[in-house]
């Protein structure tokens, strides 16, 4: 799971849009693209909200549990979630206060 969380929600946008933008390219673009320079070209028109549909960007800690537990329900086996952004001190220390507990809450397991 790509996420992207900051406590301010239009930084947690601009950090996945500066961060993650030249990741979301269909496969048949992305395979045609050798150099850095290229995927930056072609990045240049990608909006946040294209960011967005690709990377679950919120600053609420309540609505990236719900996002979580929504793919959960869908009986996947694991998450593994991915902070997109640069700090990971931070988003871990979020996570593992306010959004973890919760998706173990009730089922027993301590692997996800």
């Amino acid at each position: 799971m790509h996420l992207s969380w900051d406590p301010d929600e239009a930084t947690a946008e601009a950090v996945a849009h500066e961060q993650w933008r030249t990741n979301v390219f269909a496969s048949n673009l992305a395979w045609n693209l050798e150099m850095p320079a290229q995927f930056d070209a072609a990045a240049v028109h990608v909006t946040a909200a294209d960011v967005r549909e690709k990377v679950l960007v919120s600053s609420d800690l309540g609505q990236q549990l719900e996002w979580l537990q929504e793919y959960l329900a869908l009986g996947v086996d694991s998450l593994y979630l991915h902070h997109v952004g640069q700090t990971q001190d931070a988003f871990i220390d979020a996570f593992a206060e306010h959004v973890l507990p919760s998706l173990h809450a009730g089922d027993g397991r301590t692997d996800r």
